[in-house]
C-alpha cells in the first residue's frame, strides 16, 4: 500500500499581501506580504505593525490583496485570518487541489474545525484508483469468496470510478498520485 499521510510538501510557503486600505484610497501602495503558516494572532500581529507604519494616520482598515504559495486555493479580500492560518497550514502538507476538493464541500464553515475535519476526510494518496479500490473499498472476505484467480479479473478501477459516482469520496489526481477525499465529513 502507498497510502501517505503527507503526500506532498509545497515548495512555497503561503504568504499574504495585506494592504492599508487607507493608504490604497489616498492613492497610496503600502503593504506587506506575510506568512501565512503563522497563526491568526502572529498574522494579525504582523498587520498592526503595517498599519503602524501607514503613510495614512491612524490606519485601521486593511485587505488581502494577493496571495502567493495557496495553489489555486480561494482567499477572499476580507477572510477571517484563522481560516487563512488554517488553509496555510494544509497546504504546507498536502497539495492545493486536494484542499480546494475538500472545500467545494465545506463551505464556509469556520476555522476552528477546518483542519481537523480535512484530515478525516482525506483518504490518503494512492498510485492508483484500481490500488484505493483494492485496499480500501473491496473487503477482505469479498476477496476470498471470489478467489485469486477470479478477483484478478475485476475492474477495480472501474469498480472505484463507479462508487465515486454513488457519492461516498471524490478523488483528484496531482503528480504525487491519486488523493481521495471522503464525503461523509
Amino acid at each position: 500500500m502507498t497510502r501517505s499521510a503527507s503526500p506532498q510538501l509545497t515548495t512555497t510557503t503561503p504568504q499574504i499581501y495585506v494592504a492599508c486600505l487607507p493608504a490604497y484610497v489616498a492613492g497610496r501602495l503600502h503593504g506587506e506580504w506575510i506568512d501565512a503558516s503563522q497563526d491568526a494572532e502572529e498574522i494579525r500581529a504582523e498587520i498592526a505593525e503595517m498599519l503602524a507604519r501607514s503613510p495614512e494616520p491612524d490606519a485601521e482598515e486593511w485587505a488581502i490583496h494577493d496571495t502567493s504559495g495557496f495553489d489555486g486555493v480561494p482567499i477572499g479580500e476580507h477572510e477571517s485570518l484563522e481560516r487563512v492560518a488554517a488553509l496555510a497550514e494544509l497546504l504546507l502538507d498536502y497539495p492545493g487541489a486536494v484542499v480546494a476538493a475538500f472545500l467545494d464541500g465545506w463551505g464556509e464553515r469556520g476555522a476552528d474545525e477546518l483542519i481537523s475535519a480535512f484530515r478525516d476526510a482525506h483518504g490518503g494518496c494512492w498510485t492508483s484508483v484500481g490500488e484505493f479500490a483494492d485496499e480500501v473499498l473491496v473487503s477482505d472476505d469479498v476477496k476470498e469468496a471470489l478467489g485469486e484467480e477470479l478477483y484478478g479479473y475485476l475492474g477495480l478501477a472501474r469498480y472505484a470510478h463507479d462508487s465515486e459516482a454513488d457519492g461516498g469520496f471524490s478523488t483528484v489526481g496531482t503528480p504525487s498520485g491519486v488523493h481521495v477525499i471522503w464525503k461523509n465529513y
